[in-house]
């Protein structure tokens, strides 16, 4: 298992990206919060608007929702449509500025039913389309991957027959101005395998400041997290994995396979 994990961090450059993830948990917000619509939300100072339409309430509202009911569930961002169902969602950069979208994390406000959503997603510049793809959610962390249209995007318009008590979090997102840089950073900062302890070290210049890093799997979940340039991969199942390394200059994050 571990000289896997060694191959794959002599070629991981062909996969690290500077990615943000967009996360309701750190907010504040107290179960079943109104946060309003439009909503917005400040992440690595680019703010996004959330807006929820084509529904027949005027007060419709987007509800931040960590246990409903009978049903718990943890970390989730909700629209609430309740009766009138909505069936536009639209996410989009106050500032006009393009991102290259990763990854969506789609659930339920009702953790122990299986609701299934068939959502057709279309990123957008200048309000001219680049595309779309279909998507069918089926219950908690359905994860969505976003194909090469939504590279330099402003706006994502997520749209159903009815969005009541789709869930949403973990949204993975790039500076598109930066996405053919070179990142001098990125490239300062790597992954290496101690054969002796089994830990993954990580590597990176003196002058900066290592805060805490998160080990996530590829359905969303967080498995491990810590604040040490060493991690333990002894109790991970194999699999792959997206490790974010949150700096005091910026945070990288880097994928590795574990076999």
């Amino acid at each position: 298992m571990r000289t896997i994990i060694t191959f794959l961090i002599v070629t991981l450059c062909a996969v690290e990206s500077t990615a943000q993830i967009i996360n309701f948990d750190d907010q504040g917000y107290t179960n079943s919060q109104n946060l309003g619509n439009p909503y917005s939300i400040t992440n690595n100072s680019e703010t996004f608007r959330f807006t929820i339409s084509g529904s027949t309430n005027s007060t419709t509202q987007h509800r931040y929702v960590t246990q409903e009911n009978s049903c718990t569930s943890t970390g989730l961002g909700h629209v609430t449509a309740g009766t009138f169902p909505a069936t536009t969602w639209t996410i989009e950069t106050v500032s006009g500025n393009e991102i290259d979208l990763g990854t969506i994390r789609f659930d339920n406000v009702f953790g122990c039913f299986s609701f299934e959503y068939n959502l057709s997603i279309e990123g957008f510049k200048n309000n001219v389309s680049t595309g779309s793809q279909t998507f069918t959610t089926n219950g908690l962390n359905s994860i969505f991957s976003s194909n090469a249209s939504f590279d330099d995007i402003d706006k994502i318009v997520i749209t159903s027959s009815d969005l009541g008590n789709l869930g949403i979090d973990d949204i993975s997102w790039a500076l598109s101005s930066l996405h053919n840089q070179v990142f001098s950073f990125n490239e300062e900062v790597r992954l290496e395998i101690d054969a002796s302890t089994k830990q993954l070290l990580v590597r990176y210049p003196n002058q900066i400041i290592l805060e805490n890093y998160s080990i996530f799997s590829m359905s969303g979940n967080k498995v491990a997290s810590g604040n040490s340039a060493k991690m333990s991969t002894e109790a991970l199942a194999n699999g792959i994995y997206v490790i974010q390394l949150n700096f005091d200059k910026e945070t990288v994050t880097k994928k590795v396979i574990i076999r």
